[in-house]
């Protein structure tokens, strides 16, 4: 299943993945609502930040793999094939 955040939401959003299912890992991508969250983060994080997943490189995307406690393992695949696993908090995010 593919994980999406639309552009153009009317709620302010922070959202971090993490190396690890863990909330003191490493943060390895976001996704907020506020330019100055994405523009300092944006080099913090080797998948960098973004608004909504429609700003991320052209051909990258992210899949749902399955439940990790209270985490979602989720697949960053870049446009060119190359996978990195990630932890979102089930928190943040719904299943529809």
């Amino acid at each position: 299943m593919q994980f999406t955040i639309a552009p153009g939401q009317k709620i302010e959003y922070e959202v971090f993945g993490y190396q690890y299912a863990n909330l003191v890992a490493r943060k390895i991508l976001c996704f907020s609502s506020n330019t100055n969250t994405v523009q300092n983060w944006s080099l913090k994080c080797p998948l960098g930040a973004y608004f909504d997943t429609e700003k991320m490189k052209a051909g990258d995307k992210i899949y749902y793999l399955g439940v990790a406690d209270t985490f979602a393992r989720m697949n960053y695949v870049s446009g060119n094939g190359k996978k990195m696993i990630f932890y979102l908090p089930k928190s943040c995010f719904a299943i529809k």
